[in-house]
């Protein structure tokens, strides 16, 4: 069997090299940048609201038993409410990569999915810009608007369905103090944005793990922007520069915590389309995806943050589970 993944900075050529494998991660506080939907953003609790879900929901994005390990369990005696890797969330990817590249399976990079075309044996046609592949499945872990644009003819109907999936900003400013203490001790803020309008919240990173500050160490916090008004910057054309929106971080962290002084480091990065927005009734989304895809025996299996959580648990998940069902497996949980 040849399974293709779509990623949005790599796509994995699997080839014949296929196997189970599963990473589990306890419940994390994650920071949207907004959502009206509470079923997708909350998928726990939505359940549990709704004793009747439609089979073909189940069928797609699972209802498997909660994983289990020696972690899991110290993280929930412990009432972990965040986690971390020593160098970085970075870890997590450069790890999947160096076993999957030891296993055989090929990873190619700077490589963009430019279409999908359903060929007369059954199979897909990968079109990479100056090169192309051939797959018998594909797992697309892509924004669900850009999918939309790849699919072919046949799937116009589940185009037009993915296409209203769409996504907005975020800046995330990373800022660090010497010498400063913050005036309260906890995860971090959220702001209104009838008091503040580009600033979406202030987390304090130095509370969680103090481990990483640094020697010598200094406060750190990350500073998270977006909201209408970066939407409104964004379609008047207005220049995003990282001045602006380190100026924007500073001043909020002046103005909320009291961090007066200049900053000894300061991280700027601007993502666009980031947060997929699971507006009112993105339930049914799913539900219309599910169905297009089963009636027609579509080789395609939707995962990622568009579907059914944007937190980094929620797609550790999700690619668990559009592995197993691409492979025909059961989820042992």
């Amino acid at each position: 069997m040849r399974l293709c993944t779509a990623l949005q900075s790599a796509a994995l050529d699997l080839r014949w090299h296929l196997w189970p494998w599963t990473v589990s991660a306890v419940e994390c506080l994650q920071a949207t940048a907004a959502s009206s939907a509470s079923g997708p953003a909350f998928p726990v609790s939505f359940k549990l609201s709704r004793p009747i879900v439609p089979y073909y929901w189940g069928c797609c994005w699972g209802q498997s038993s909660q994983p289990d390990s020696a972690l899991i369990r110290q993280a929930r005696a412990e009432r972990w409410s965040q986690w971390s890797l020593r160098g970085g969330l970075e870890m997590l990817p450069q790890a999947l990569n160096h076993h999957l590249t030891s296993s055989g399976v090929t990873v190619l990079r700077g490589q963009p999915v430019c279409g999908l075309s359903l060929q007369t044996e059954g199979h897909w046609k990968v079109s990479l810009g100056d090169s192309c592949l051939e797959a018998d499945h594909v797992i697309s872990a892509l924004p669900a608007s850009v999918l939309s644009k790849l699919l072919p003819a046949e799937a116009a109907p589940l185009a037009r369905v993915l296409s209203t999936i769409t996504a907005v900003s975020v800046a995330v400013v990373n800022l660090q103090y010497r010498g400063a203490r913050l005036p309260v001790q906890g995860f971090g803020h959220l702001v209104p944005s009838s008091e503040d309008p580009a600033i979406l919240g202030i987390v304090y990173d130095s509370v969680a793990f103090p481990e990483q500050d640094g020697s010598p160490p200094g406060l750190r916090v990350t500073v998270m922007l977006g909201g209408s008004w970066l939407q409104t910057l964004e379609a008047r054309g207005t220049g995003l520069s990282q001045e602006l929106l380190q100026q924007q971080a500073q001043e909020a962290a002046a103005t909320q915590l009291g961090l007066k002084g200049p900053p000894s480091h300061c991280l700027v990065h601007l993502h666009r389309n980031c947060i997929p927005q699971y507006t009112l009734g993105h339930w049914k989304k799913l539900e219309s995806a599910t169905h297009f895809l089963a009636a027609n025996g579509l080789p395609l299996t939707l995962a990622g943050a568009s579907y059914a959580g944007v937190a980094v648990n929620d797609c550790i998940e999700s690619g668990r589970q559009a592995a197993a069902r691409a492979l025909g497996l059961e989820l042992d949980g």
